[in-house]
């Protein structure tokens, strides 16, 4: 061992933090090396740290690991005796051929934790989940065993954040979002976990059915805490991410976290899974998402063309008539305001002010366009300026004036379609891949400034051509109308639904509100689109889950209804 101590930074009142860095040699092949030091962890130091004599063992201590071709053990433990990390290292090269250790700093990237506060909320929790993961690297020794203890912490680390089912099937869903790029995780590999998660819970539906329902049933049983009990190492989780979740909380919400509570919830589970347990990022993406669709799902049904009165269509159109026995499940509900129960998508901050929409002079009057719209098919091109973009979202979607509700003095916003209540539910979200001015990226448009918010940069259409057989370059045609070839698009525009928003405000006629409001805000693009010579269609073909993937939307809460093609389609020879 090196003779020259580190001292580490500590989070919290006490002993520094120190680190250990413990390697192995022999072979060339990582994963042989990982578990040997598996072997050391579960072998030396968890016994060493349990039961040292001489009252050398720590009082808080947890392992980490790291990843690549020279894989590392990495002992922490808070303390200012040398005596420590000198006695484990001898035990450590005594134990085993080949093993060495060095101290080395303590590296923890506060600012990825929210800064010291969060830091301390994160170690916290390493340390008291440290004896159960030792107990999970025990017992699971191979990667596919260890991916359903892992799927476990995380469905229990899912219902610790926010307490409904719809608090965890959107954490999961966003869970990945606040470090996947940094951890080597690309859009295509989060794409290929979700297809692999879809498929995968098809396969074994039963089983992750079951499992979802143990994790729940563990989650509610206190008592189920102590050693032994059946589900502990669940219930004791639980535990631990519920007060986890709620310490972050309260520092956020008393100004003391630099980034938010999620996003650092995130992180730490993220960091248990991956530097604790050894789970690798792309496993961590696929088991979130195939145990989002877990928690959604209600167990086998019924073929849809069997056509019965439990069938979902049937069912949703019979329990969404009014009638007048059915009291509060129908009335509106003007109290929960405009935010209530909407996603949200997290703009970054960047802006683009649009021009103001000139008016249009000389063009085709309204029978003219009524009589031209068509849903155009065949290869997309073109650009648009950033005043064509302007004119087409005004008229499509912009506020039109300010109404006054009749008898009284107050006025309300309205827009060029019509909303029950004036609620608006449906966001206009779009992919600008050929927008002159504009960097290629997903943006959300803001009627009330007429301006986009940039949510995420980047060139998504190659995945977009991928979550539709309309526009998939691999599959044939689904129909005789032909394949769309959208690569060159130059915009594409997807109405997202505020679902749970909407349920609030209008009960059991909120998802038809949805549709139909759908419905006259695509007209509206259509016609708009026409009015200005641009080709458009609109495709309802897509998987929904890769879509909502892609703009980061829960599929829950909020949900893409449609997506939409606008540019320019050469006609044909």
């Amino acid at each position: 061992m090196s003779a020259q101590t580190i001292q580490g930074t500590s989070t919290a009142a006490g002993p520094a933090w120190r680190t250990l860095s413990v390697a192995v040699a022999g072979g060339t092949d990582p994963a042989a090396r990982a578990r040997q030091l598996d072997d050391v962890l579960i072998g030396t130091v968890r016994p060493w740290a349990a039961g040292a004599p001489g009252g050398d063992a720590p009082a808080d201590w947890y392992a980490t690991r790291t990843a690549g071709d020279e894989p590392r053990l990495l002992v922490h433990l808070r303390s200012s005796e040398d005596k420590q990390l000198a006695r484990l290292g001898e035990r450590l090269e005594g134990a085993a051929d080949g093993c060495s250790t060095q101290e080395v700093p303590y590296e923890l990237d506060m600012a990825r934790f929210g800064g010291p506060g969060g830091t301390a909320v994160a170690e916290r929790l390493w340390v008291s989940a440290n004896a159960d993961v030792i107990a999970t690297l025990r017992d699971h020794r191979s990667r596919a065993r260890r991916l359903r203890p892992a799927a476990d912490l995380l469905t229990a680390s899912a219902l610790a954040a926010g307490g409904t089912w719809r608090d965890a099937v959107q954490w999961l869903r966003g869970h990945t979002r606040s470090w996947a790029r940094g951890d080597g995780l690309t859009l295509a590999d989060e794409t290929q976990a979700r297809f692999a998660a879809e498929a995968g819970f098809i396969r074994n539906q039963a089983d992750w059915l079951a499992q979802a329902d143990r994790v729940r049933t563990a989650a509610g049983a206190p008592n189920a805490i102590a050693d032994g009990a059946p589900g502990g190492a669940i219930a004791r989780w639980f535990a631990w991410q519920s007060a986890a979740w709620g310490r972050l909380a309260g520092m956020e919400e008393a100004g003391l976290l630099h980034r938010p509570a999620g996003e650092v919830y995130s992180a730490l589970v993220h960091a248990t899974l991956h530097r604790q347990l050894g789970i690798t990022a792309a496993d961590e993406a696929y088991l979130a998402w195939l145990l989002s669709i877990a928690l959604l799902d209600d167990g086998p049904r019924e073929p849809f063309f069997a056509d019965t009165v439990g069938s979902s269509d049937r069912r949703y159109h019979e329990q969404s008539k009014y009638f007048v026995f059915r009291g509060e499940d129908q009335l509106a509900d003007e109290s929960v305001g405009p935010v209530l129960g909407r996603q949200d998508l997290r703009p970054t901050g960047r802006t683009v002010t649009l021009p103001a929409p000139g008016a249009r002079t000389g063009g085709p009057g309204l029978a003219e366009v009524l009589l031209a719209r068509r849903s155009t098919h065949g290869r997309y091109q073109g650009t648009f300026s950033l005043d064509e973009l302007s004119t087409l979202l005004h008229y499509s979607a912009g506020t039109a004036s300010d109404k006054r509700l009749p008898g009284t003095s107050t006025t309300y916003r309205v827009r060029t379609y019509p909303s029950g209540g004036a609620n608006y539910p449906i966001r206009l979200v779009m992919y600008c891949h050929a927008v002159e001015g504009v960097e290629r990226g997903t943006y959300l448009y803001d009627p009330e400034a007429h301006a986009l918010e940039l949510l995420s940069a980047g060139d998504i259409s190659p995945q977009l051509l991928q979550t539709s057989p309309w526009l998939d370059p691999r599959v044939p045609a689904p129909k005789a109308t032909g394949k769309l070839e959208a690569a060159d698009c130059p915009l594409w525009v997807f109405p997202v639904a505020d679902l749970t928003h909407q349920r609030l405000a209008y009960g059991l006629r909120a998802y038809r509100l949805v549709l139909v409001e759908c419905g006259h805000l695509a007209q509206n693009l259509s016609l708009v689109a026409t009015w200005m010579g641009r080709s458009c269609i609109g495709i309802s073909g897509y998987m929904d889950d890769a879509v909502n993937q892609l703009l980061d939307v829960d599929g829950v809460n909020s949900s893409v209804m449609y997506v939409y093609l606008i540019g320019d389609v050469p006609a044909e020879a």
